[in-house]
């Protein structure tokens, strides 16, 4: 018998009025032209139910009968590695026939989803024992005792390797076209082999390997990276080295240079690569480089370099945060970021940090902004690795924030003008009218007292002034500017 047409609920509804209105089932079925039975059906539903639309339905009954789901679930879990057409099977010689497709569906209802194995270290007795025992020894370490540690590690970046997946929106059909492929080469296209170390406080020195490291090799690159390094990061006193148990590490050799050097080491379980928190830092590397597309192996050397030199120093970044949460603050000017580039990004906390700078090594400018205020933001003119400004409008008002790091004292005469020669610059693009902050390095003293100079400084200066702070005080002068700090 053909399936009939679903009644609209319209009409169920007017069977129920003229139900209710007192009219027999065959009548109601003559005026809207139903059969006597779908009445009566829809009649006894309303009187049982108290509504006429479609309830919940159990829908087909399950191929998979309860027995053959405990026996389905009892092999996946005794062999996770199970697939789905040995399930098929295992279910068709019980006499019940089904797909992979009712399979997949099945399990995903008792919790089970399939999933691509995780790669881990391969453990033995041996190193799960050491493992414990390392966890056990440091569970009730204070994060202060982390934080002054500095992790090392080697890792192999290749020219055209699976360094970070790629999403990309495309059309059916479409997967082969060429902007929607990654290219890839035997072997990777070739390979740049990396030393690296880090801390809680940021990133330390990043070293490629040209050659075959040997225990001479390895030695030699901690000789002249590992201390720069924690000179760089203001390690506390004390600090610890971690290394893991490859042979170049474990050798007599290296162990006696350590020891001779007064090194601290950390005592490292094998096999644990995944307990090195270095191992995010050197995912984020590989993602930065491969969004780069790198040609060759001498850009994918530069490109490595250039953004190791754009990670964040996170403890540099941390002290910000803690700085502003602490008074309150919502703009701050930072210099000597070391940073190079030329973003924008969040760094946490409901800030974002816009900085610029050319050198990893040197200078560097930025403005730490509260989040709420980013928005607000019309301008940011970066200058140099010197000067950066930011203009803002914050209910009604202009406001112009500008970012300075002043060359040292012992700087070359040139540098110092231009750098003068920069803001200048900056302040005579700032339209009359306009707010103007400059929070700035000046790299000098305006010296104690305001005698002469009480329209652009207070009483409370510190040592003697010298000739860049004399510089300051001439350009507050000739800015109808004041200097902040020496009225408190």
């Amino acid at each position: 018998m053909a399936k009939t047409k679903e009644l609209s609920k319209d009409t169920r509804n007017k069977i129920v009025d003229l139900h209710q209105a007192g009219k027999t089932g065959s009548a109601i079925g003559k005026q809207l032209g139903v059969k006597k039975s779908t009445v009566g059906a829809i009649i006894r539903k309303w009187k049982t139910y108290k509504t006429t639309d479609n309830l919940p339905r159990s829908g087909a009954p399950r191929k998979i009968s309860p027995r053959g789901l405990k026996m389905i679930t009892r092999t996946v879990s005794k062999n996770p590695r199970t697939t789905r057409g040995d399930l098929v099977n295992d279910l068709q010689r019980a006499g019940t026939k089904v797909t992979k497709a009712t399979i997949s569906n099945t399990l995903r209802r008792q919790g089970l989803k399939s999933c691509s194995a995780r790669r881990v270290p391969l453990l033995k007795p041996v190193h799960v024992r050491a493992r414990l025992k390392f966890a056990r020894e440091h569970l009730d370490d204070p994060e202060e005792d982390w934080e002054n540690v500095i992790w090392s590690d080697e890792t192999k970046i290749e020219l055209f390797g699976k360094n970070s997946t790629c999403r990309v929106w495309r059309r059916k059909n479409a997967e082969l076209h060429a902007k929607n492929t990654i290219p890839t080469v035997k072997h990777g296209g070739g390979n740049i082999m990396l030393w690296c170390c880090f801390s809680a406080k940021g990133p330390g020195r990043l070293i490629r390997v040209k050659e075959r490291m040997n225990g001479a090799m390895y030695r030699e690159i901690l000789s002249k990276n590992l201390l720069p390094s924690a000179r760089a990061l203001k390690m506390k006193r004390g600090w610890v080295f971690q290394h893991d148990n490859d042979p170049k590490h474990t050798a007599w050799a290296t162990k006696e240079w350590l020891r001779k050097k007064h090194f601290k080491v950390l005592e490292w379980p094998s096999q644990s690569p995944d307990l090195n928190p270095i191992e995010n830092l050197w995912r984020e590397l590989k993602i930065r480089v491969a969004q780069r597309q790198p040609q060759n192996i001498t850009a994918l050397e530069e490109i490595c370099m250039e953004e190791w030199a754009k990670l964040p120093a996170t403890g540099k970044v941390e002290s910000w945060l803690i700085l502003m949460e602490r008074r309150k603050v919502d703009i701050l000017c930072v210099q000597e970021t070391r940073w190079k580039g030329s973003k924008a990004h969040s760094i946490g906390a409901g800030f974002k940090l816009f900085y610029y700078g050319v050198d990893s090594k040197r200078n560097g400018v930025g403005v730490v902004l509260k989040e709420e205020f980013v928005r607000n933001v019309l301008e940011v003119k970066r200058v140099s690795d010197r000067v950066m400004s930011l203009k803002l409008e914050i209910e009604g008002v202009m406001l112009n924030v500008v970012s300075g790091y002043a060359p040292q004292v012992g700087c070359e005469l040139e540098e110092k003008e231009r750098f003068w020669s920069e803001l200048d610059e900056v302040m005579e693009s700032i339209p009359t009218g306009e707010r103007v902050v400059i929070g700035a390095d000046f790299n000098g003293h305006v010296g104690e007292g305001n005698t002469g100079d009480e329209e652009v400084m207070g009483k409370f200066g510190v040592k003697e002034r010298n000739l860049e702070r004399q510089m300051v005080v001439d350009f507050a002068k000739w800015m109808a500017m004041a200097v902040v700090n020496t009225y408190f």
